[in-house]
């Protein structure tokens, strides 16, 4: 039996394929045409990198990474610190800090910026913490917005324990203080009375370490 009847006998199927009726030549071509492995692509990570991409997810959920705490963690110790020295001290490019902030404000994460003084240089000598108690627990509201309106209380927490409110206060001297106390907050209504502790020195003021690399190892000095 020649080459090609025993091609039609056992590989029908191909054979009626390729026509029936063709050389042996051409049979072969669509034969292992049929068989020929395309190119196998190359199989990419699972999550390959892009800011843009890790961001968002970021941002549904307010997530954030070991990136995105490194360079909040620069920020929080110098903020004029330039992105492009960020990217390099940690191997990324400028572009990807940019987008990192931008995110990171969007989700509410940074809320913003300020500048650290030192009060004690422009004249402001007496930090004082202030312990108030409310007539009613229900007042908080109120009692918060008046004291917002008192330039000299810097910050306040609503808190547990014996005071309602307890709160910083940031003077030039005793006698600035005591006009505070007596002229502005003592005459808040819904405050009952109040107790003032003046600081002596302040001995930690210090972003909290978000890397959990400790102080001394942390990504900037």
């Amino acid at each position: 039996m020649g080459l090609l009847p025993l091609l039609r006998q056992s590989l029908g199927g191909f054979w009626q394929k390729a026509g029936g009726s063709c050389r042996v030549s051409e049979f072969f071509s669509i034969f292992f045409g049929e068989f020929q492995k395309k190119p196998k692509q190359r199989a990419g990570p699972k999550e390959r990198f892009s800011p843009h991409n890790q961001i968002e997810t970021m941002a549904k959920g307010t997530e954030i990474d070991k990136l995105d705490k490194q360079i909040l963690s620069i920020l929080m110790r110098n903020a004029k610190k330039p992105y492009t020295d960020i990217a390099k001290q940690l191997y990324v490019s400028g572009g990807t800090i940019h987008v990192r902030m931008k995110k990171m404000e969007d989700a509410g994460i940074v809320k913003g910026y300020s500048l650290n003084v030192d009060p004690a240089s422009l004249g402001y000598d007496i930090t004082a913490f202030l312990g108030v108690y409310l007539d009613k627990s229900s007042l908080y509201d109120d009692v918060a917005d008046e004291l917002e309106k008192i330039p000299e209380v810097v910050a306040a927490h609503y808190t547990t324990g014996l005071y309602s409110i307890f709160a910083t206060i940031v003077c030039r001297d005793t006698k600035h203080l005591r006009e505070v106390l007596h002229d502005k907050i003592q005459k808040i209504e819904g405050i009952q009375r109040t107790e003032t502790f003046i600081s002596l020195q302040e001995s930690i003021n210090r972003p909290i370490d978000i890397t959990g690399e400790g102080q001394e190892n942390s990504a900037d000095e």
